[in-house]
Order: structure tokens, then C-alpha cells, then sequence
């Protein structure tokens, strides 16, 4: 849906209501601040999603994430920096639904986007390069948070191991160490690195419907031993932070259910089709483990 329809589609919902309203009260409503609001959150996440992927309105993506920064600088926010693959959207709904801290998150989030292919420059999702670009434009004070790993642990260490039929364990570790060499060289210029555990699988032995869900079914791992796995990478990364002085959001103990060894009922996505957690669940446990870290006040 291009950007236009999206405009359209919001102002068509308000004047439904104000059309609604007029009717049974004779009185005409005018948009207030809450429509306002929504209409540049909209605008934003739409050109964030044309920025990072490459689409035709990235200039424009890119005037505006400029001027929504020096905004929030005026306003005296505290601005982090986000990368990550599509789970990093996440912190867009933290911007939106808890307004009373004093830091703003600025996301880079790209679909698809791997920790194996942090050591590719060539990767169909151009991750690499594109957080690489996006790192140089900032300054070396500024906070900077990633959350990666759940495409390859949940899925793509195990079509690897079927494909070659090789042990899953040591596709597990290339990514660790694809991603953890990729960290240190974000810490050559950025210390004020924060690293966030991988989400654990969310996709039940046996769907197929949705579109993540049809294109992982090929792989034979159960939900048990994909969850296993994510526990094993976040550990290895919580690792590596340790030795470095990097703060790690550990999300696991929150999200694991202790008697199924599997993740948490209530983080289930609505949308059956939908393998991120889901969103309102999601945005508590995360601001709740952001403020323990202090990372917002």
C-alpha cells in the first residue's frame, strides 16, 4: 500500500466518525491531537519501512528521520538507535503506547534480516550494508541497541543442517560467530552498545498457514528443539556481553513457560499467521526489563 493510500485510508476513518457524531449530535468534530498523532505515526512507520528496505521515498525517509531527531533533541529526548530485523519494530510501539519517558527509539528494522548475513555485503536483504551506513551517520555517544537472531535460529540453521545434512549445532554457531564478530566491530566506535535475546519460536509443530509459517514448515525441528536452541544462542550472546561490558536485555527467563520449556501462552500473536510475539505483551515485558536496566527513566 503506498503512502498516499495509507493518508487516505486514516482520513476516510475520521470522517466516517466525525459524519457519525454530526448526525447524532448536530455538532461537527474537528481531528484533535490524538488523530494528529496517528497520522504522523503512520506517515513515519511508512517511510522507516521505505528507508530501510530501499523503496522509492528513501530520500524522503531520510529528510524526515533527520528532522524527527533534531525535533526530539528540542524537546530534550534521549535518542537509542534500534537495528534489527522485523522484531525490532517493537520499539516503535514503545515510542507510541508509553509516551512518559524521556528517551525516543529511532528503528532500523529490515524483514528477513539475518546474523549470517551480517558477514555478507551481498545478502538479499542488504542488512549489512544498510546498518552499516546507517551506524556512520551516528555519533559515537549515542546509544545503540540490536535484536537479531530469530530468523536464523528459528529457522534458518535447520534448513541449512537438512540441506548439507550437517549437525544444526554448527550452523548455530557460524551465526554466533558471524554476529558476535559483527558487534565488535560496532563497538570500535559506538560503546554504548545494548544487545536484546533473540525472541524464542512462536510456531506450532504442524501450521503451514501464514506466510513465515508455509516457508518454514519444511524444516522437521519441533518448537521444543528450536526454543532449545534460541535459549543456546542467547546464552552464547549474554556471553559475550558479559566479557565486554555490554548491557544483554535478557528476555528469556519472562518469556519461557517453565513447565512446557517453550514460550509463554500470553505472547502468542492474535493473528494465528503472525510469528511475532505478540504486541501488547510484548511492549510490557520489554519496557518493564528496559526501565530494571535503566535504560529509559
Amino acid at each position: 500500500m503506498c503512502l498516499l493510500q495509507n493518508l487516505l485510508l486514516i482520513e476516510l476513518q475520521t470522517t466516517i466518525a466525525q459524519n457519525y457524531v454530526r448526525r447524532l449530535t448536530g455538532i461537527t468534530v474537528f481531528a484533535g491531537i490524538d488523530f494528529v498523532r496517528q497520522l504522523l505515526d503512520k506517515v513515519r512507520l511508512y517511510l522507516e519501512l521505505q528507508e530501510s528496505n530501499g523503496g522509492k521515498y528513501r530520500t524522503i525517509a531520510k529528510v524526515v528521520r533527520f528532522a524527527e531527531a533534531a525535533w526530539w533533541r528540542v524537546r530534550g529526548y534521549r535518542i537509542i538507535e534500534c537495528f534489527g530485523d522485523s522484531h525490532a519494530a517493537i520499539f516503535r510501539h514503545i515510542n507510541s503506547c508509553c509516551r512518559s519517558h524521556k528517551e525516543r527509539f529511532r528503528v532500523t528494522s529490515i524483514r528477513g534480516a539475518t546474523v549470517h548475513g551480517m558477514g555478507n555485503p551481498n545478502s538479499k536483504t542488504n542488512a549489512m550494508r544498510i546498518f552499516t551506513d546507517q551506524l556512520s551517520h551516528i555519533p559515537t555517544t549515542q546509544t545503540v541497541l540490536f535484536i537479531m537472531g530469530e530468523v536464523d535460529i528459528g529457522f534458518l540453521i535447520w534448513l541449512k543442517a537438512q540441506e548439507r545434512q550437517s549437525q544444526p549445532e554448527s550452523h548455530l554457531e557460524e551465526a554466533f560467530d558471524r554476529y558476535s564478530e559483527f558487534l565488535d566491530g560496532v563497538l570500535v566506535n559506538h560503546r554504548h552498545l545494548i544487545v536484546t535475546a533473540a525472541p524464542l519460536p512462536t510456531i506450532p509443530d504442524g501450521v503451514v498457514h501464514g506466510d513465515v509459517a508455509n516457508a518454514r514448515s519444511v524444516i522437521k525441528a519441533s518448537q521444543k528443539e528450536r526454543t532449545m536452541a534460541t535459549l543456546r544462542f542467547n546464552g552464547k550472546v549474554r556471553n559475550w556481553a558479559s566479557k565486554r561490558n555490554v548491557l544483554f536485555i535478557d528476555l528469556d527467563a519472562v518469556c519461557l513457560d517453565p513447565q512446557t520449556q517453550m514460550v509463554k501462552s500470553l505472547l502468542i500473536n492474535k493473528n494465528s499467521s503472525d510469528h511475532h510475539y505478540d504486541t501488547d505483551a510484548f511492549v510490557a515485558i520489554m519496557y518493564t526489563e528496559l526501565r530494571k536496566c535503566k535504560v529509559i527513566e
